[in-house]
């Protein structure tokens, strides 16, 4: 599940704070827990004491904004190499690689696709599948990431 957009922007602003590129974040309910995923770039990649600072960074705004009933675990870590794709501009850097994409309803018969992401125009992306383009609604992406191959 996506964070909503005001958890988002304060989130970006903490990790733009430590000095680094906020990729994204997402949330996994279980029980009475939730896990708020956050993933961070730098230009020489990311290492584990990155990690540690953006975690006592977000940890602090997330005690005070309290934004989760019950109890959450925090998780900061690299985007690795099947990078998820939060927004549009994600998308826009990496035309030309292939990309799995989940999506809220179906499309075309299809939740899932995986192809060569060929282009993003306004809020549509291309991709190709076997030489056939698909434009998807961005808005309709559940989930996307990139594919290693």
């Amino acid at each position: 599940m996506r964070v909503n957009k005001q958890l988002d922007d304060r989130l970006q602003q903490a990790v733009a704070a430590a000095g680094y590129e906020y990729v994204g974040s997402e949330i996994v309910n279980y029980d009475n827990n939730s896990l708020i995923r956050i993933y961070i770039d730098a230009p020489n990649g990311v290492t584990i004491t990155d990690c540690e600072i953006v975690t006592k960074q977000v940890s602090y705004l997330l005690d005070v904004d309290e934004p989760f009933a019950g109890s959450y675990r925090l998780e900061v870590s690299s985007p690795g190499l099947a990078r998820p794709l939060f927004k549009l501009e994600q998308y826009q850097r990496f035309i030309g690689q292939v990309v799995k994409l989940k999506l809220r309803h179906l499309v075309d018969g299809k939740r899932n696709y995986k192809g060569k992401l060929i282009a993003v125009n306004g809020t549509n992306i291309v991709i190709e599948i076997e030489q056939k383009h698909y434009t998807l609604e961005y808005t309709d992406v559940d989930k996307a990431n990139l594919c290693i191959d």
